[in-house]
Order: C-alpha cells, then sequence, then structure tokens
C-alpha cells in the first residue's frame, strides 16, 4: 500500500498536499465575494439576501480538484449558513444546491459542511515561503470570523498534522507484521504510540483560543445535522433528505489507526455510526480505512508471538488510543455538556448521543489490549 494512492500526502496526512486555492476562476467571482463577507453579512442580518442574490452558476466550469474542493468549501458553508439562519424552510436555494449537489456528486461527498470540507480544505498559509505550522495559517472561510471559530477549526488541522506521521508508521507496522519481523514491528509500534500522544497534545490545543461558550452559542449551531423531516435542494430532485453534521468523527486519522491496530468497534452505538462517518469522508480516505482493515495483521501477529517486548509495544498504542479518546470525552463535557441548558438533548453535531457514544468507544478501545498468554 502507498500512501500516494489515496490521496494521502506523506507529511501532511489528509491534509491535502497542494495548498488549497484563494480564489475561483472569474465566473464565480460571486461565491468568492459572499465567502469573504460571511461574517460582516451575519452581523447585519443580510446573508439570506446576499446568497439569494447569486445567479445559478454551472459547477462544470470547475476543472481541477483544488477548484473543486474549494467550490464545494464556499457551497457547503453557504448551506449551512441558509439553513441557520432562518427557522421559515429547510429548502435550500437552487443557487446553491444545484452547483453544490453537481459537486457532491463530482467529489463522492455529502452536500453539507463536514470535516472534509470545513477543516482539512479550509486554510491558507499566511507566508508561503514558510512550512505549513499552525503559527502560519488562517481559516479561508468562516461563519461569523471570531478568533474562537477559526481557532477551533485550525486547530483541528494541526491535531491531523500532528497525526499525519502515523501513517506511514502504521504501513511500517503492516509491512513488518507480513515479514514477521518481530523487531521492526514493536519498534514501529512504539513509534506510533509516542506519535499518537502528540496527536493528543495537538487535539488539546482547540483550548488556547476558543471558548467553550463561544463555541457552544456561535459555532456548534453552523456544525449541526440537517433536521427532520430533512431538507429539500432545490432544482435537483435530491430531498428532503437528514444529513449528519460536523464530527470529530469524520476524520479518517482516528478510524484508520483502529482499522490498523484491530480496535474493532462492535457495539450497536458505534458500529453503525463510525461506518456512517465514513460517508462523509473524501473517496480515497474511505478506500484506505477500508484496505487497512482488510490488510492488517499487526493484532494477529501480536497475539501469536506472545512476546513481552511486542506486546508491550502493542499495548502501548492501545493506552494512547485510550488516552486520546479519553481526552476527547473531556473536551466534549467541556465544550458542550457544561454548555448545554437542562432541557437541551444530549446529541452531537453528528447527530447521536455523544455521551453513550464515547464511552463505549473507550470501552472497546480499552478491550483491545493483549495480556501474555
Amino acid at each position: 500500500m502507498k500512501l500516494a494512492d489515496y490521496d494521502i500526502d506523506a507529511v501532511r496526512g489528509f491534509v491535502p498536499g497542494r495548498d488549497p486555492l484563494l480564489a475561483l476562476p472569474a465566473p464565480y467571482d460571486a461565491w468568492d465575494h459572499v465567502a469573504a463577507h460571511l461574517p460582516v453579512l451575519t452581523m447585519r442580518h443580510r446573508t439570506h439576501a446576499a446568497l439569494a442574490a447569486m445567479p445559478v452558476l454551472d459547477a462544470g466550469g470547475l476543472v481541477d480538484i483544488e477548484q473543486q474542493r474549494r467550490g464545494f468549501l464556499l457551497l457547503t458553508a453557504f448551506a449551512n449558513t441558509w439553513l441557520v439562519g432562518t427557522c421559515a424552510t429547510t429548502t435550500i436555494p437552487a443557487c446553491i444546491s444545484v452547483p453544490l449537489i453537481a459537486l457532491s456528486r463530482t467529489l463522492g461527498r455529502m452536500p453539507i459542511t463536514h470535516h472534509a470540507t470545513i477543516v482539512l480544505d479550509n486554510w491558507r498559509r499566511l507566508d508561503t515561503a514558510k512550512p505549513l505550522a499552525m503559527d502560519n495559517i488562517d481559516t479561508l472561510v468562516s461563519f461569523r470570523g471570531s478568533i474562537d471559530e477559526k481557532w477551533f477549526f485550525l486547530s483541528t488541522v494541526g491535531a491531523e498534522l500532528a497525526g499525519a506521521p502515523v501513517l506511514p508508521r502504521l504501513l511500517d507496522a503492516m509491512d513488518a507484521a507480513e515479514q514477521g519481523d518481530h523487531g521492526r514491528l514493536a519498534d514501529t509500534l512504539h513509534a506510533t504510540a509516542r506519535l499518537i500522544g502528540a496527536t493528543t497534545t495537538a487535539f488539546l490545543s482547540v483550548r488556547e483560543s476558543c471558548d467553550p461558550y463561544i463555541f457552544y452559542t456561535h459555532v456548534r449551531p453552523y456544525l449541526a445535522s440537517w433536521p427532520q423531516p430533512g431538507v429539500t435542494y432545490e432544482g435537483t430532485g435530491v430531498g428532503p433528505v437528514v444529513y449528519n453534521g460536523g464530527s470529530a468523527a469524520q476524520s479518517a486519522l482516528l478510524q484508520s489507526i483502529d482499522a490498523a491496530l484491530g480496535i474493532t468497534h462492535a457495539h450497536d452505538l458505534t458500529r453503525g455510526f463510525l461506518m456512517s462517518m465514513r460517508d462523509y469522508m473524501p473517496p480515497r480516505h474511505r478506500a484506505f480505512i477500508e484496505d487497512v482493515s482488510r490488510r492488517s495483521a499487526i493484532r494477529t501477529t501480536v497475539r501469536g508471538a506472545n512476546e513481552a517486548n511486542l506486546l508491550d509495544a502493542y499495548n502501548a498504542c492501545i493506552v494512547a488510543m485510550d488516552e486520546l479518546r479519553r481526552k476527547h470525552m473531556g473536551l466534549v463535557a467541556e465544550y458542550i455538556s457544561r454548555q448545554m441548558p437542562p432541557s437541551a438533548s444530549a446529541i452531537g453535531t453528528g447527530g447521536t448521543s455523544f455521551d453513550d457514544f464515547l464511552r463505549q468507544t473507550r470501552i472497546e478501545t480499552v478491550t483491545s489490549r493483549i495480556s501474555k498468554t
């Protein structure tokens, strides 16, 4: 398996290897203009007027993947903005929905804001002569423009970048397992555990500049699922449909690690939801998880070898994954549970009960530890 075959960059991981475009070709100036002014339009309660005034443009003029990704980012942001700003309609106007559905079919991705749009495709380097890093990055689009909102998305980019070195290590570990090279497998798993720890540290950096109250009240609504009875995409024949909103479960990173290590989520609370979240990933990222899950012999090799060093290395990865999930539960409590009014339902933006889901994923992770026989 080669990372490049799955649109995975050797350095940036699931974050695109080429910087996202800063603007679209001239025929799509109207999209760029509205996107650039979304925060001020929101502040002045003019988003609906500005969005409704856009012409219905043919997305077929976006001829390469970078143009298509930017167009898709903007249109999904417009769709979520449209529905957040009104309680009177569940219909997205044709000026948004027609090109959005076209790009959704071209890219094989869901026509709603999700992790791959608002995180993976939503950044730019401040200085292109310097490397991609957290002190050299800004968002391409934001709904309200606050530092808290921007940092929420950018810190998630940072977590993806921190986890990127895990991916080649996983393939190395899979190769070592297939070759029966237990020494290399143990060394690679120890390195993987350390990198998972670094990912957890990066994940927690959201606290630096994103206030929980601001997130809950000003950011989270723009990441919500489409409500029942569903949303209709005017002029496309699509709808009414219900889609999940943005969720950390839509990141291919953690599911790839689970797949390689053989951490199985088979409970009713976890399996169906995690599998459905793959539908919101870019198709080749989804294929990577599926191929890793099918081919990885890491867990089988560790269990069969029953060697202390190999068991320690494997279990170090399990401990690291459990710690990541434990810290994630803490963030969810801090940013959502404690901000909710007493009458609110404990449903995440992905559309599921987050407390029960996260608790069960931890249980399934911890029980993946292998004991010496």
